[in-house]
């Protein structure tokens, strides 16, 4: 029996392909959600030196200390620079933190000085649509992520369902059909028709099978002929008739 053709490699064979599916969906899905978590983690932080900067304002207008809110609002920023390199973020991300340096800082020292705010509201508003244009650049990064694992999800479930109905025609064709067909001929089998051969195609666990039903029918076959022959000799006259046949097991009786 060949055996890359049975029944058991081939559904070996099928079931390693969903092997390799899974594995492969499971890496790259993982890979993915970190991904996503760190994506959605940049639209968080963006956020936070939106808010933050408009904060930092509004406590420079108050007469407030703005050191520390300054301080950490400028290191999350910094910190985007390595976080997101796809998209449009990272030209966002510098334009905002170039406006910031250029503009915002030299709009609050110039407050100090003169105590007048409308150049420094004026610039805040800008910046404050910059720092919008990063989160949303963040935002559809995380929404194309979501996509990508909505894509992969299908393509997992249908490359999946492809292999598993593949699997079940496979064992419809080649063991629940072929068992149908064998039980029929059985079923003739054991109603004295000897003369019907088993017929299957396949070097397999089947073709096996049917190979051994083969040679029971053909021994019975040659057994109930060689009988028929010595009972026509024995009806004759010839009671010492002998027999060629070999006859095994449970049959040897006959033969002695």
């Amino acid at each position: 029996m060949d055996r890359q053709d049975t029944i058991a490699a081939l559904i070996q064979q099928l079931l390693k392909q969903v092997f390799m599916i899974v594995v492969g969906v499971v890496v790259i899905v993982a890979g993915s959600l970190y991904l996503f978590a760190s994506y959605t983690a940049v639209v968080n932080d963006a956020g936070i030196v939106r808010g933050g900067s408009q904060r930092i304002v509004k406590q420079e207008l108050a007469g407030a200390d703005t050191s520390q809110t300054t301080a950490k609002v400028e290191g999350v920023l910094k910190g985007l620079n390595s976080r997101m390199h796809l998209g449009s973020f990272p030209a966002k991300r510098d334009a905002a933190e170039a406006y910031w340096q250029n503009e915002v800082k030299p709009a609050m020292a110039e407050y100090q000085q003169t105590r007048e705010p409308a150049h420094l509201l004026e610039v805040s508003e800008a910046y404050f649509g910059k720092t919008n244009e990063m989160v949303d650049a963040a935002q559809d990064m995380v929404d194309i992520m979501t996509y990508v694992l909505y894509l992969l999800l299908v393509l997992f479930i249908s490359a999946v369902g492809l292999v598993l109905r593949r699997v079940y025609y496979t064992f419809q064709g080649r063991v629940v059909d072929p068992l149908d067909a064998l039980e029929g001929s059985v079923n003739q089998l054991s109603k004295g028709h000897l003369s019907q051969k088993f017929e299957y195609s396949r070097s397999d666990e089947i073709g096996a099978l049917y190979d051994l039903l083969n040679e029971m029918r053909s021994a019975l076959r040659g057994y109930v002929q060689d009988i028929e022959k010595n009972l026509s000799l024995m009806a004759a006259g010839d009671l010492v008739t002998t027999t060629d046949m070999h006859y095994i097991g449970d049959y040897l009786p006959i033969q002695e």
